[in-house]
């Protein structure tokens, strides 16, 4: 017999899980192009992190603002500040660590 792939639990049956007790099932149901959003969860903070991340609702922008070379400034922005922190390193080279290899001839083809 041939290993079939468990199948992906609809909000429906989640919500009846035995093991659940009586635990609130929460549903997103925001209506994106004339379908409501099937995406559920068992606690607020997991649904305000899913309505923020996928349709916007509540989110907090964090923009780069840095002076660029051209003098204008960089129009980045993200929903979460270490995502702005990790492209501030990346991009403008703020607050980055920069760590020396003590040994130098490990890169020298030469040696």
């Amino acid at each position: 017999e041939a290993f079939a792939p468990k199948r992906k639990k609809t909000v429906e049956e989640l919500a009846r899980h035995p093991k659940r007790g009586q635990r609130t099932w929460l549903t997103c149901g925001i209506v994106v192009d004339g379908v409501p959003c099937p995406y559920g969860a068992p606690q607020k903070d997991s649904m305000r992190k899913h309505q923020s991340s996928i349709h916007n609702i509540g989110v907090v922008w964090y923009t780069c603002g840095v002076k660029l070379a051209d003098g204008t400034t960089c129009e980045y922005k993200a929903k979460q500040q270490s995502n702005l922190k990790t492209h501030q390193a990346f991009v403008h080279d703020i607050n980055v660590k920069w760590q020396h290899c003590p040994y130098p001839d490990v890169n020298d083809p030469t040696k």
